[in-house]
C-alpha cells in the first residue's frame, strides 16, 4: 500500500509538467491570452488531477479494509498503478491536440482497466472474510461491495459516449454518477435482504 500511494503521488505530480513550459510565453505574451491559448491544458490538468485522486482515494479505502493480501491483490494493485502511470500521457495528448475522440477514447479506456481491477478487488474480497481487519463484519463488507460494478459500467458507457461528436473527454464525467449508482444497489440489496429476512420467517 504505501509503495502504491508513492506510485501515485508520482503520477499525479507528472500532470503538471507540461504546464511548466507556458510561463515561458509571459515575455511576449499576455496573461489572458496565455489562458486563452492553452485553457484546454489547463482543464485536462485539474480533470485528470481529480479523476486520479478519486481513484487513489478508492484504492486507499480497499487497503485500510486488508488484514492482508494475498497474489491476486498483488498483481491487479500492479496492473491498476500501470494504467495510474500511463495516465499522464493521454493527458498530455489531451493538452496537445485538442478533446479528439480518439486520444479521448485511449484516457477513457485506461480508465476502464484501472476501475475493473478495482471493482474485482472488490469482489475478490467479499468473498474473503478472512482477509479482512478485525472489527469488519460480514454486513459492513457487503454494503461496502454492493455498488463494486458501478464505476466499470459508468466507464465503459463513457467509453461508447466519447465518440459522440463535441464529447470526447467530457464522457469522464459519467463517473461521478457512481455514488448515485451505489445508493441504488445498496438499497437494492437490503431490499433483498428485508425480503429474505421475511420469507425465513415462520409464519404465525
Amino acid at each position: 500500500m504505501a509503495f502504491a500511494d508513492a506510485v501515485v503521488a508520482i503520477a499525479i505530480t507528472l500532470l503538471v509538467l507540461p504546464l511548466l513550459d507556458i510561463p515561458g510565453e509571459a515575455t511576449s505574451t499576455s496573461v489572458s491570452e496565455i489562458w486563452a491559448n492553452h485553457g484546454s491544458q489547463f482543464a485536462m490538468f485539474v480533470l485528470s488531477f481529480v479523476i486520479i485522486a478519486r481513484l487513489w482515494l478508492s484504492h486507499h479505502n480497499t487497503g485500510e479494509r486488508l488484514a492482508r493480501g494475498d497474489p491476486w491483490i498483488l498483481v491487479t494493485t500492479l496492473v491498476w498503478l500501470l494504467t495510474v502511470v500511463f495516465l499522464p500521457f493521454p493527458t498530455e495528448l489531451l493538452g496537445e491536440l485538442g478533446n479528439t475522440r480518439s486520444v479521448a477514447a485511449v484516457y477513457i479506456s485506461t480508465l476502464l482497466i484501472n476501475v475493473t481491477c478495482l471493482a474485482l478487488q472488490a469482489r475478490h474480497l467479499s468473498r474473503r472474510p478472512a482477509m479482512w481487519r478485525d472489527g469488519g463484519t460480514a454486513e459492513q463488507m457487503q454494503v461496502w461491495v454492493a455498488g463494486w460494478w458501478s464505476n466499470p459500467v459508468l466507464t465503459a458507457l463513457a467509453l461508447v459516449v466519447c465518440w459522440i461528436p463535441g464529447v470526447g473527454i467530457w464522457a469522464t464525467l459519467l463517473l461521478f454518477l457512481d455514488p448515485l449508482l451505489t445508493r441504488v444497489a445498496l438499497r437494492r440489496r437490503r431490499t433483498r435482504a428485508l425480503t429474505a429476512v421475511g420469507i425465513d420467517q415462520p409464519s404465525a
